[in-house]
């Protein structure tokens, strides 16, 4: 907002805001007061839409220690999975979540209070970051499959999308769009340095861990009990200390697996049985079977629809 010239002192001392420390990065603020704080700039500024107005002035390596930290996530589905672990730290009235259709896949927002103009508000920030995540990853010029967004009015998203050639669907109950389930692998180009879950003191064994599943051989899935032996660490001790960055070894490993499928899918000379072994399950119908847990569909369905 500052860099878009809005007179923040001004209408900060009027605010209660003044009373909370935003030095230190685990205060809290009651969305309450977050609404009508937002509601103030909106008359203030004469504008019907905050995040629409301001989405050019905002980057996300500038929105305090988590935006620095989903900037610097590697590709798409981690940016996504962590933006869901810890959403709290954005808005703790919302919640998002994907769901994964064979090679077509939902991502969504949802406001959990009644809705008032200050939620509105908070609702349409929310999701230009989530849509600047995506462009982060993807590039400037992706677009959604379909964009489904709350109301019958373009207004709120016009300099946000791009809606000459962007399928949207208006009268939804939150905004939500779908996208190709491959872009979930997508690298993120502007990932500077990896910050292997460093976000708020937590612990880096799960960013370990990522990083030496990314290291093994193919044809090879690691137990928690080989992870003991690289790492020279109890498997209660990883237990643990997974438990308190709030995964699992198994979450890990599912969703390394899950990448890694997800690439080797576009290679048009690989069997599925070759997939399989290469990913270093013991036989297909087992991998078969992990993949429609992760999308809903067969290997060969999902193959079909996106070659």
């Amino acid at each position: 907002m500052q860099y878009a010239d809005v007179p923040l002192n001004k209408i900060l001392s009027r605010s209660d805001f003044r009373k909370f420390d935003f030095l230190n990065p685990d205060s809290y603020l009651p969305m309450s007061m977050l609404y009508s704080f937002l509601q103030t700039v909106r008359t203030d500024q004469g504008v019907n839409h905050i995040g629409n107005m301001f989405y050019n002035d905002f980057k996300l390596n500038e929105l305090g220690d988590f935006g620095e930290f989903i900037t610097e996530r590697p590709d798409l589905l981690t940016v996504i999975s962590d933006g869901i672990k810890y959403e709290s730290h954005i808005q703790t009235n919302t919640r998002m979540n994907i769901e994964i259709s064979g090679p077509i896949t939902k991502f969504s927002q949802v406001h959990l209070d009644p809705f008032s103009k200050g939620r509105q508000n908070a609702e349409d920030i929310a999701f230009a970051m989530a849509y600047k995540a995506f462009k982060m990853v993807l590039g400037k010029n992706w677009r959604p499959i379909s964009l489904h967004v709350p109301g019958f009015s373009i207004d709120p998203i016009t300099h946000i999308v791009s809606t000459k050639d962007t399928n949207i669907v208006f009268g939804a109950s939150y905004y939500h769009w779908f996208f190709e389930t491959a872009q979930l692998s997508h690298k993120n180009l502007s990932m500077t340095e990896a910050k292997e879950l460093s976000y708020h003191g937590l612990s880096n064994l799960s960013g370990h861990i990522q990083l030496l599943l990314n290291s093994l051989t193919e044809g090879y899935i690691p137990t928690r009990r080989d992870f003991s032996g690289f790492l020279n660490l109890s498997e209660s001790t990883i237990v643990r200390t997974l438990n308190t960055e709030g995964t699992t070894y198994l979450r890990l490993l599912q969703k390394h697996l899950f990448l890694k499928t997800l690439d080797l899918m576009h290679d048009e000379k690989l069997q599925i049985s070759e997939i399989s072994l290469k990913l270093g399950y013991a036989n297909t119908p087992n991998f078969i079977r992990a993949f429609k847990k992760w999308t809903n569909t067969t290997p060969e369905r999902y193959r079909n629809q996106i070659l």
